[in-house]
């Protein structure tokens, strides 16, 4: 009798803590951070604070000539606003990755923003400063976003109901 009490408490306990790993990792899904893409959608990222960060960027470029340095500070602080909007980057993407993410997310144009993901990944990781030629290409680029985000903004939201 004592050896079946033993063995009903062990599986007992075993249950308990089956359920417990169960409620514990439901309660961890529950608290994923959104994805970049559903907090742009939420409006959570604002588009008139990555406009302002892309027109400083080309505007740094343009007073002090140093590409990396404006592109590479253009993406910490489009880094940052997603961070702040409640979407931190995941321990899988890079930098790029995650930014290229929140400007895709804006529907502005992939090119440009793939050139730009580029040039940040050369102006951080090369030895070699990025040439003239691709400082030019960085304010075109970034001219390009901030113009894509300022359409944006001026097309009328539809009215509440109307079709998409």
């Amino acid at each position: 009798m004592n050896v079946l009490g033993a063995l009903l408490a062990v599986a007992v306990g075993v249950i308990v803590i089956l359920l417990a790993v169960r409620v514990a990792r439901a309660v961890a899904a529950r608290q994923t951070p959104p994805e970049i893409g559903d907090a742009v959608h939420e409006s959570a990222v604002d588009a008139d604070d990555v406009r302002d960060v892309l027109r400083r960027a080309r505007e740094q470029i343009e007073l002090e000539e140093d590409a990396d340095l404006a592109v590479i500070r253009c993406w910490e602080s489009l880094e940052a606003l997603g961070a702040a909007a409640g979407a931190p980057r995941r321990d899988s993407d890079t930098a790029a990755e995650y930014v290229l993410g929140i400007l895709i997310a804006f529907a502005v144009p992939a090119d440009a923003a793939t050139r730009l993901s580029g040039l940040y990944t050369r102006a951080l990781f090369s030895a070699e400063r990025l040439p003239r030629a691709a400082a030019a290409e960085a304010q075109a680029d970034l001219a390009r976003l901030e113009a894509a985000l300022a359409a944006r903004a001026s097309t009328p939201a539809p009215a509440p109901g109307a079709a998409p």
